[in-house]
């Protein structure tokens, strides 16, 4: 019987304090764990992910995050829970709350404020029901027909996070990133630097949709640069600022 690469001893090399290029050496570790959950919510992400977004909020602070494409929720939930403790300052006069936590607390000062996601239809009650528990907005609506609802949101002042996750990722780019405001960030999900390193690693991701060609002249008009892709790029996310 062929061993299940999950039970195997999977070997991921990581400079988790540089951010260098995640290497992964099993291709077998990757491909079989394009669905990673989220504690429960079905979740269509490389275990790399987490790590990669976590880095990210560690390094920047955003008011607004986006999902464009909830699907089953997963990453929509961690977001949410984001925003959750967000909210959750030192609570004084409470049981033995010290110094020490009062301090801990003060870190979600950096954790996005408020986070909205958008599907044309709900895959999965139950997760919406926990985003909205923890203070998301889901939306069910039409991205590209409440286009101008999107803009306002990511016009308000703070950074803005943008997500394109749904359907037509190229289109939810090209359409969006004119909205953003210098310090903004967008990505891309299913993203591959290249046509022939998507062609090279089908394999591996079941949903190569998105390559820099895609959204290079988009990004040289409104003045995005990738950054973050030794972080990002293992992940299968182009990341962009807006400068």
């Amino acid at each position: 019987m062929k061993e299940n690469p999950l039970n195997q001893q999977s070997v991921i090399k990581a400079d988790l304090i540089s951010g260098k290029y995640l290497e992964i050496l099993s291709k077998d570790y990757v491909k079989n764990v394009s669905f990673v959950p989220f504690f429960g919510c079905f979740a269509q992400q490389n275990p790399l992910a987490y790590y990669a977004f976590n880095k990210l909020f560690l390094s920047f602070n955003f008011k607004n995050i986006i999902e464009i494409g909830t699907f089953d929720g997963g990453m929509s939930v961690m977001f949410s829970l984001l925003v959750h403790n967000s909210n959750a300052g030192a609570r004084e006069g409470e049981g033995d709350c010290d110094n020490n936590y009062k301090f801990k607390s003060g870190q979600f000062e950096r954790v996005p404020k408020n986070f909205h996601t958008f599907d044309v239809k709900i895959h999965n009650p139950h997760a919406i029901d926990t985003i909205e528990l923890l203070g998301g907005h889901f939306h069910k609506e039409d991205c590209f027909e409440n286009e101008q609802k999107i803009a306002d949101i990511i016009k308000e002042d703070g950074r803005t996070l943008l997500l394109c996750d749904g359907g037509d990722k190229k289109r939810e780019i090209n359409t969006f990133s004119k909205y953003l405001k210098n310090g903004d960030i967008i990505m891309g999900h299913d993203y591959f630097e290249s046509e022939k390193e998507l062609e090279t690693y089908k394999d591996e991701w079941s949903h190569p949709q998105l390559c820099y060609e895609d959204v290079k002249d988009c990004f040289d008009k409104e003045g995005i640069t990738s950054i973050n892709k030794g972080v990002f790029q293992p992940a299968y996310w182009l990341c962009g600022i807006k400068l």
